[in-house]
C-alpha cells in the first residue's frame, strides 16, 4: 500500500484514493 501511495502521490493524489 505504501509504495502505491508514493507512486499514486507523485502522478495524482486522487488517482491514489481510487488506487487505495
Amino acid at each position: 500500500v505504501e509504495k502505491n501511495i508514493t507512486v499514486c502521490a507523485s502522478v495524482d493524489p486522487t488517482i491514489c484514493i481510487k488506487q487505495a
